[in-house]
């Protein structure tokens, strides 16, 4: 008489041997979906980089465009500067989405977050420096004075303050370059100064 295995342990292992198969497959399934999803973010953050570089560089060339205009001169002042010149105009608020809009593969963001570019050129030139109104050549101070009165005016401040901010900068550059400590109530020069106070 032949033994044979019982019928069921052989199903036993058969169902093991499906259970560890299946196993297998998910796993390289859920490996392979993860890869791809990890390949698609990678290509998303390149593309968002390589768009925010041409945004910059486009921007860049506006602006260049724009002085490169202003430098021509118009309406017959040349080297003159106003804010109401093109180069004074600034840029509004326009999405990134319109930008894109002729790239029909582009996606809108899910996130909901728009992004948004504006801009503006500033003169910085037509900034009044304080350090000018602090000079040896006396003339060229009473000069610096005489112009920093006018921008007071212009702002509606008192009469006496383009004097007071003068005789105080120069009282604290005298002070300071004595060696002797600053009081507190000595103004700072624009300067950095550690022996400044306040």
């Amino acid at each position: 008489m032949k033994h044979r295995p019982a019928p069921r342990r052989q199903r036993g292992a058969a169902l093991l041997m499906a259970m560890l198969i299946v196993t297998l497959v998910t796993t390289l399934a859920a490996g392979m979906v993860w890869q791809q999803w990890r390949a698609i973010e990678v290509e998303g953050a390149e593309r968002a980089r390589s768009q925010a570089s041409w945004l910059i560089e486009g921007t860049t060339d506006w602006a260049r465009l724009i002085l490169r205009e202003d430098s021509r001169g118009s309406g017959g002042k040349a080297n003159v500067d106003s804010p109401d010149e093109n180069w004074g105009i600034p840029l509004r608020d326009v999405k990134l989405s319109d930008f894109l809009a002729a790239d029909k593969n582009n996606v809108a963001d899910s996130s909901g977050i728009e992004a948004l570019l504006s801009g503006q050129i500033t003169d910085a030139q037509g900034r009044f420096n304080l350090r000018n109104l602090v000079n040896d050549d006396e003339a060229a101070a009473v000069t610096q004075l005489r112009a920093f009165k006018r921008l007071c005016d212009a702002l509606g401040l008192p009469g006496d303050t383009a004097v007071k901010v003068a005789q105080g900068l120069n009282g604290a550059n005298t002070e300071q370059d004595s060696g002797t400590a600053a009081s507190p109530d000595t103004p700072c020069r624009p300067i950095a100064s550690s022996n400044c106070l306040g």
